[in-house]
């Protein structure tokens, strides 16, 4: 099924009211909110490709609106992904905003609010799909809204292309070939979504990296063959990149280690009987000989280890 909306014919005071009153009894209600003492031209084509549909629209500016009113409990969850072929706009769902340029996609949800503004003039197309076609938990979906999909992206840049020409292909298409699109838009959206939520998940991982890099060392600085090499493979990270992590948080592996083994020396000398040497407690710390253990304890704490030992501390 297919519908198209032009409004050119309709004098301009019956304009607003006659989208008003068709947005609201749309597939996902919208609210219309045109510019001021701005003349309203509308184009819109509606098609329904099976599971998903395709909204194409050529308008002036103003803004619509997915009140929280409208965002009914019984309205299927919907994803909506947007490509903008001509002019700007800002999309604005929880607490974010995606400024949107010419060619880029922008991905928003129907069950909860959202404020879509345009310029004076854009060409936009939507698919709107079930959120399980899609593959999308709530929570998932929710990470993914008001973000702004660049051209460059692999699976962003060939969607943007594929929905700017089946807009132009659908009004010739048979019910049949509209079917088969929609599975094959389906496809396309399922496996952008799992690449989005992928790097999600990355950037997740990146942000939680110096606490990851920083637990394995704790857990391993007592081993006198840790290496960065090392840790560097169980965070799955190249050696040059740990390096850069721990430099964003000020810290050098090798001055780490030796801080954290000479702070595990100082507790040790305290805490041991009498009986343990300075040359085992050095050893247990991981140093190669008393010798280097005793010069590397002074330059730390002003004090030699058996002064240390004493309850000696630096003037």
């Amino acid at each position: 099924m297919a519908a198209v909306i032009e409004i050119d014919d309709l004098p301009p005071t019956d304009r607003i009211e006659f989208l008003r009153q068709h947005m609201l009894a749309s597939r996902v209600p919208l609210m219309l909110e045109p510019r001021p003492s701005e003349t309203v031209r509308v184009r819109a084509n509606w098609t329904d490709l099976g599971s998903a549909s395709l909204l194409s629209t050529d308008a002036t500016g103003g803004s619509v609106h997915r009140t929280p009113r409208l965002v009914r409990d019984d309205t299927e969850p919907a994803v909506v992904i947007s490509l903008l072929e001509m002019g700007t706009s800002t999309v604005t769902q929880h607490d974010r905003v995606a400024r949107q340029r010419a060619g880029t996609l922008v991905v928003y949800e129907s069950t909860s609010p959202f404020v879509t503004t345009f310029d004076r003039v854009t060409l936009r197309h939507s698919v709107i799909a079930p959120r399980a076609a899609v593959g999308l938990s709530a929570q998932a979906l929710r990470e993914l809204t008001a973000r702004e999909i660049p051209l460059h992206h692999p699976v962003g840049g060939l969607l943007a292309t594929y929905l700017a020409r089946l807009s132009r292909a659908v009004p010739r298409m048979t019910p049949h070939q509209r079917e088969l699109s929609g599975s094959a838009t389906l496809a396309m959206l399922r496996e952008l979504a799992g690449g989005l939520m992928d790097e999600a998940d990355g950037d997740v991982r990146l942000s939680a990296l110096p606490e990851l890099i920083l637990e394995y060392l704790e857990r391993h600085f007592r081993r006198s063959d840790l290496s960065a090499e090392e840790v560097a493979a169980r965070c799955s990270i190249s050696e040059r990149h740990l390096y850069a992590v721990l430099a964003g948080r000020g810290l050098r592996l090798r001055r780490w280690l030796r801080e954290r083994r000479l702070t595990e020396a100082a507790e040790l000398l305290r805490s041991q009987p009498p009986t343990t040497t300075v040359s085992e407690i050095a050893h247990r710390s991981w140093f190669a000989d008393h010798a280097h253990f005793s010069k590397e304890f002074l330059s730390r704490y002003g004090v030699t280890p058996t002064e240390w030992r004493r309850g000696e501390s630096a003037a």
